[in-house]
């Protein structure tokens, strides 16, 4: 089938707010789309009365946050002025039971308008609590506050982070866990690993270096940057375990870091997680990068991977694994060998850094740290391929099968032009639609250079580039390569009324203009 998309005949030309939650002291106004990524304003239609949101109902949790500026240290002696929840980088780790309704209210101090998004949380029935300033809401403004009021329906490794611009970039991202009613993984402790790449310089200056052709951008006024085609002759250079020049080129080749993150602790001040000989220890890994995508391993063990993006997959055991920007994996180790060892996520196509962590066994009290710049063997190990990932049969979501709807995305762009595209258009106001209950099928082509990670909103998917389709994982963020090998397809159903988003998580593809919406008709 050919993919649909609405006609501007069908679409209204003013903007809506899909209802329910409110200000708490702040302006109702609803402000254009120029925070997420086009610079024009767009409108969409009012919502159909089935896809009005209804406030959720039943006991509730009250939660606060507040985004400000704050001096945060990275390691002994480096301290950063980050955009923090709560003052802390990452910010307040919130965890809730499936099924539980969160009223989360966010105070925003800082200098601009600001919103959260719940990664992966499919806000069903509640569109309006999705955090997409200019659509799904009003941008919060500087010094008034917001309720968010959701259930967290579904159990799994989750984040939040604002939808402005490039917020992220600054800061701006939390871990959000929903622990299920019934556990069904045994494992005696776990943690949370949350993985970013920090820029010195700014990230508005980065784009607008990216918009001139520089390449990598490091945001910095002064100095030389080095070109496009030096960069990427490094690149190619430092590439390892197994990746073609392409991959190793392209991979996080048009942004420079100053630094790789663990938990915001830079190598030099590497947080550690305790263990002791015989425990299975959980890690809940995720990527909230602006625009890296890391290999985790960890030095001296196997890795058996559960998750990915919230939902469970047969166990899968390798010595490391790819994250890209926005998704999750959660990971099983077995504590069987006594030491201090180096948890490392390093940038693909960069083996020469790494965010890090330790293990550190309790019952190992003399093992000494491995070296700040030490990098474990198991990162050219066996790497996890995602088409080896099957969902268990008991899991409760529809299996693959013949869509009643097939949209076509072909992903395009250059670094030369910084525009990245689909279907040949950037922005928010040619949405296709989809109808209520439909099995709607998503083909992506990457015609580009750069990988992109897509993600939808309001609903996961089954992806099934190959394999079994019935047990296809479950996923709401899929890791799209370059050229001849960039190609990813997936189903989801048609579930959740309302208008949601899909587009790249590299923060200044988006800001680019690789974003489209899905709006129910």
């Amino acid at each position: 089938m050919s993919s649909l998309s609405l006609s501007k005949s069908k679409v209204s030309r003013r903007a809506f707010i899909l209802g329910g939650a409110g200000f708490v002291g702040g302006t109702a106004l609803l402000y254009g789309c120029g925070n997420i990524g086009d610079k024009t304003n767009f409108s969409i239609g009012a919502p159909t009365e089935k896809s009005k949101a209804l406030p959720p109902s039943g006991a509730v949790r009250e939660i606060a946050l507040e985004a400000r500026l704050a001096e945060t240290e990275i390691a002994p002696g480096r301290r950063i002025n980050a955009w923090t929840y709560d003052g802390k980088f990452p910010g307040t780790e919130i965890r809730a039971k499936e099924g539980e309704r969160l009223r989360i209210t966010l105070k925003n101090n800082l200098p601009e308008g600001t919103s959260i998004h719940w990664h992966g949380v499919h806000q069903k029935g509640t569109n309006n609590m999705d955090g997409i300033p200019g659509l799904t809401q009003p941008p919060i403004p500087a010094g008034a506050s917001f309720v968010y009021d959701f259930v967290a329906n579904a159990p799994g490794t989750y984040f939040y982070h604002p939808h402005s611009g490039l917020q992220i970039e600054r800061g701006l991202s939390a871990a959000l866990i929903v622990e299920p009613k019934k556990e069904n993984l045994a494992y005696d402790r776990e943690y949370t690993l949350v993985l970013d790449d920090w820029m010195d310089g700014s990230p508005d200056l980065a784009f607008e270096q990216l918009k001139q052709g520089i390449s990598p951008a490091n945001g910095l006024p002064k100095g030389p940057t080095p070109s496009s085609s030096s960069h990427e002759g490094e690149m190619m250079e430092l590439g390892h375990g197994g990746m073609s020049e392409a991959e190793g080129c392209c991979a996080n080749g048009d942004v420079a870091y100053s630094n790789y993150l663990m938990n915001g602790r830079s190598p030099e001040a590497a947080p550690e997680f305790q263990v002791k000989r015989g425990e299975r220890i959980r890690f809940r890994v995720i990527n909230a990068g602006g625009a890296t995508v890391f290999r985790v391993a960890v030095q001296g063990h196997k890795l058996i991977v559960t998750h990915t993006d919230g939902f469970p997959v047969h166990a899968v055991e390798v010595d490391a694994f790819e994250i890209a920007p926005g998704e999750r994996y959660d990971f099983l180790i077995a504590a069987n060998n006594p030491g201090a060892w180096a948890i490392a996520a390093a940038p693909t196509g960069e083996p020469r850094r790494a965010a890090r962590g330790i293990l550190r066994y309790s019952d190992a009290p003399g093992a000494l740290n491995p070296p700040v710049d030490f990098l474990p063997d198991e990162l050219d190990g066996e790497v996890l391929d995602p088409d080896d990932l099957m969902s268990p049969d008991d899991l409760d979501f529809p299996p693959a099968g013949e869509p009643d709807r097939e949209i076509d995305l072909v992903l395009s762009g250059s670094r030369r032009s910084y525009e990245w595209l689909i279907n040949g258009r950037k922005g928010l106001d040619d949405p296709f639609g989809i109808r209520s209950g439909e099995r709607v099928r998503v083909v992506i082509r990457n015609r580009t250079m750069m990988w992109h990670p897509m993600h939808l909103h309001g609903h996961s998917f089954r992806v099934i580039n190959g394999g079994n389709s019935r047990n296809a994982p479950v996923k709401d963020t899929v890791l799209i390569k370059p050229t001849m090998h960039g190609r990813a397809e997936f189903e989801f159903l048609a579930d959740n009324p309302g208008v949601w988003l899909i587009h790249c998580h590299h923060a200044y593809h988006l800001a680019a203009g690789m974003e489209r919406l899905f709006r129910y008709v």
